[in-house]
Formats: C-alpha cells, structure tokens, sequence
C-alpha cells in the first residue's frame, strides 16, 4: 500500500448474499481536501462508506484494504481493529442527526462523552476517574463549548435536549460531537438530506470550511449534484456498485465522460445550464396558453369557517428569532 497522508483506499469490495455489492474500488483523500461520491440510490456510495467504518449490515462483509496517514487496516478487521479506527481516526456522520443524537440527553453532555473518550485513549486515563478529577472536568467543559462556538452555536445549546433544537443546529451538534474526536477522516453521508434548503448550503460550508481548518480527509457521500459543485475538489460516480467516472470536480461536473454522468447532470436542474430554456422552450407561447374564459370558477371560500387559527406564534433558538408574531387561518377549501 502507498505510504502518505490523509485516506488511502484500495480493492475496497463488499459481497452480501446475492453477490457483490460493491466492485474493487480504488481511491484517495488526502488532508484539506473533499471527495465527493456520487450515484442514485441503491449505486453503492453508502455502502462503501460504511466499509470503512466496520458498520456494514449482517451477512456483508467488505474485503481489501486501507490506510489513514500510513496506519493501514486489512479488511475484513476484528473488533479490536475498529475500535482503533472507528470514532477515532474516522469518524462516520449520518444524514438523520437523530440518529446520531441521543434524545435523552444533553447535547454537551454528548459532545463530552467523546471528548473523554479522545482523552482517555490519550493518556490511558479510566473514564470514571476522569470524570471525578474536577481540573478534567473543567478542560471537558471548556472544550464542548469551544466545540459549539466552532460550528456556530452558542453555548446555551450545552443544556439543551435535541428535540428542542431546529433540524439545522441538531446537525451541527452532531458535527461538534464529531469533531471532538479529532478524526483524520470525516465521512459525512447525505449530511443534509433531513434539512430544509435554507440550512443545507450552510452547513455543506461549514464542513468545507472545519475540513480545511483540521485538515482532515473529507468524504461527502451525495446524490444531490448541486451541493457537491462549488465544494468538492474531486468526484467519484458510482453506478450499481462500479465506479463509472472520476476525477476534478470542476471536469466532472462540467465536461461529463461517462453517459450516466451526464444524466446525473440534466437530473439535477440546478446546475444545470436552464438559462435558455427558461425563456424560451419552458415558456408556454400565447397561442397555446389555456384561456382564462374557458377555466371553470374557482369556488369563493373565503367566507367558509376556519378550520385552524393561530394568532402570535412566536420561537427563539437561543440567540435566533425564527417566528415573531405569526398568524395563520386555515379555511375549508
């Protein structure tokens, strides 16, 4: 296996009953830069990714071979192995920030626990006595509200549960949580599939930027193109499980090879170049537009009796004001 730093991955395969799940596959991250890996649903992306963290479903097994900065593990590994590697020097973030959060407990007390883990497995220090050395427990604290501040959140987000936090801060505690670990790799899978659009961009930059900062090897596993343009420095296409097309991402999502790359491309409108269609095929001519006379009447509900009212609707998220003052009617019809 080549020496160096950052992810080194070669004839990664994994096999599950039916046959193989993913072909041989061979890639690299170095520190301070992303891949972006790419396909529909069911191409493999997910899959490979778990591969590297040993969490793959019961009855698959992956095979070959990998290195983080020269550290290389042989799959399939033992548990010991992956308790070397998984959470430690990579870390896997999931698209649902639920199911990385605990819901029962504080969210710094969650980004603790993996700060006395990292420092436990650093010193050899018991856990237990750790949390009983108050000079500990004091650097513990400090440093989940470092953590905090680092994604953007204030520190008050320590005492909150995460349910009674928005789906965009949820993420970016478990981005902290992660974080904490101080990984070498950061395999984040479909990070912002659960969040609406206004958050999605924002914490795709975020990564983007604490990526550089650390620099760690990142990996976005997606299947949304237009997040991966503009932030990706290199791109992985995988179709039923094989790698169809690689390289820069500013070639790959620009001059496509491989046809179904370029279907991947005319999927995704928003990067795609719609300039002209938008004012000319897409725009219905007046000849053919429906006329107005012919169109039955709207039914008149505006005198139908509420169904729904809310007057005042007010949130905060900390420092945040998301509602002020709304009022919503909602009438039959």
């Amino acid at each position: 296996m080549t020496a160096g730093r950052g992810l080194v991955v070669e004839r990664l395969e994994v096999t599950g009953p039916a046959g193989p799940i993913v072909h041989p596959v061979d890639f690299a991250v170095p520190p301070g830069r992303m891949l972006a890996v790419i396909g529909e649903s069911g191409s493999g992306k997910t899959i490979t990714a778990r591969a590297l963290t040993g969490l793959l479903p019961s009855g698959v097994t992956a095979t070959g071979r990998f290195a983080v900065d020269g550290d290389a593990v042989e799959l399939p590994a033992d548990p010991a192995q992956w308790r070397q590697v998984r959470g430690r020097r990579i870390v896997l973030l999931l698209q649902d920030p639920f199911t990385s959060l605990s819901p029962v407990h504080r969210c710094g007390d969650q980004i603790a626990l993996t700060i006395r883990a990292r420092l436990a497995a650093a010193r050899g220090v018991d856990r237990a006595a750790g949390r009983r050395d108050r000079a500990v427990r004091g650097a513990v604290q400090a440093e989940v509200l470092q953590r905090l501040a680092e994604v953007n959140l204030p520190g008050e987000v320590a005492r909150a549960y995460p349910s009674e936090l928005s789906g965009g801060m949820r993420q970016r505690v478990a981005i902290a949580a992660a974080l904490a670990a101080e990984p070498r790799v950061l395999i984040a899978d479909e990070p912002t599939t659960a969040l609406d659009a206004s958050n999605q961009g924002e914490v795709l930059d975020l990564l983007v930027s604490l990526q550089r900062a650390h620099e760690m090897s990142l990996i976005l596993v997606s299947h949304d193109l237009g997040l991966v343009s503009g932030r990706a420095d290199d791109v992985l296409v995988m179709r039923a499980g094989k790698v169809v097309e690689r390289g820069p991402a500013d070639r790959v999502l620009v001059t496509p090879q491989h046809e179904y790359t370029r279907r991947l491309l005319e999927a995704n409108p928003s990067i795609a170049d719609v300039g002209g269609a938008a004012g000319s095929a897409s725009a219905p001519s007046s000849a053919s537009a429906p006329s107005s006379a012919s169109a039955p009447p709207a039914p008149d509900t505006s005198l139908a009796p509420p169904l729904l009212v809310a007057t005042g609707l007010s949130k905060r998220f900390g420092s945040t004001q998301a509602l002020a003052g709304v009022d919503v009617d909602v009438r039959a019809g």
